[in-house]
This record gives structure tokens, sequence and C-alpha cells, in this order.
């Protein structure tokens, strides 16, 4: 399977994913395009699956700003995404090229449409600390919204009931 996602062609190999299987559990992290198209592909329809979708803000948030009738959200969310992937490339390369900019734009843009993909997931984990937060990786453990967001994923991997999950319906975010 080949798709387009942000300007990137990304290719999947049914075949190699079988492979791995039956030698155990596979992890799939990436971009919900992806992973939409694995949950929804047929050759995929009996798999036994957990799906996560990391948001970068949490349900309650969303319902107030959409209630708000001088905020557009699609813009808001992409600025949210915008600033925490410049803050992410400068802290990994410094100086930004206009390259860079470009390519934190694209990604910025995309994050709304991919946010419609959410009730597709059957968890939802609101998390504030994006790659750019220092909560990740600064202290011995993982802090704040990165803590939880670990310790959350962590318990569903398990099969524990999780606290700090949401299910988004389909008509939740919609694009215009």
């Amino acid at each position: 399977m080949v798709m387009e996602v942000r300007g990137d062609l990304q290719a999947f190999d049914f075949k190699e994913l079988h492979r791995f299987l039956r030698q155990g559990d596979t992890l799939f992290e990436g971009n919900p395009f992806v992973g939409c198209a694995l949950l929804t592909h047929p050759k995929l329809n009996r798999l036994k699956r957990l799906s996560v979708f990391l948001s970068p803000l949490s349900r309650q948030e969303l319902s107030f700003l959409k209630e708000q009738p001088s905020v557009d959200l699609e813009s808001l969310v992409t600025d949210v995404m915008r600033r925490k992937l410049l803050r992410r490339m400068q802290r990994q390369k410094g100086v930004l090229s206009q390259k860079d900019s470009e390519e934190a734009e694209r990604r910025a843009k995309s994050a709304f449409r991919e946010l419609t993909l959410a009730h597709q997931f059957e968890h939802v984990i609101p998390n504030h600390d994006g790659e750019d937060s220092e909560n990740w990786n600064a202290f011995y453990f993982p802090l704040g919204d990165a803590g939880k967001t670990l310790d959350t994923f962590v318990a569903l991997l398990r099969g524990h009931k999780a606290h700090g999950t949401e299910s988004w319906e389909k008509d939740f975010i919609c694009l215009r």
C-alpha cells in the first residue's frame, strides 16, 4: 500500500506485517493516515488490535473552543502544532532553514485534518507535551502530560483500564 502523507510518499508492506505478527505483537507508531488505513484495510480485519490517537488538545478544550464564535478552530490547531514543530526543530537543528520552516508549516497544516480521524481510534489520549517538551527526557522519568501519556499508553498495552483516555464520535471534529 502506498499513500501520500503530508507531501511525502509512505508505503506499507502487508506481507512484512504478517511476517512480524507471526513472531509476536507489532507496534505501528506514526501518522494517523497510515494508522487509519491499517484499521480499515480488509486484509487486516481479522487482527486483534489496540488503536491509540495522541491529540494535542483534549476533548474538553476542543469543545470549549468550538463554542467560541471568534475562534477559527482549524487555524488555532494549526498554530498550536506549528509552534510545537518549530520548537522541536530548533532544539534539534539550532538555526532553521527555509526548507525546515516549510516542512513545519506543511505538517502543521495537516494537524486539523489528522484530528478529524481521531474518532476511528479506540482511544484518544490528550497530550500537551509534544515532542518539543523537555518533560519527556530532561529528568529521570517523564513528567507532566508526557508522564501521564506514557502511563496511560502502558496501561492500555497491558490490557488495563486507563484513566485519561477519551473517545470521540465521528462528527466531533469536522473539516469545513
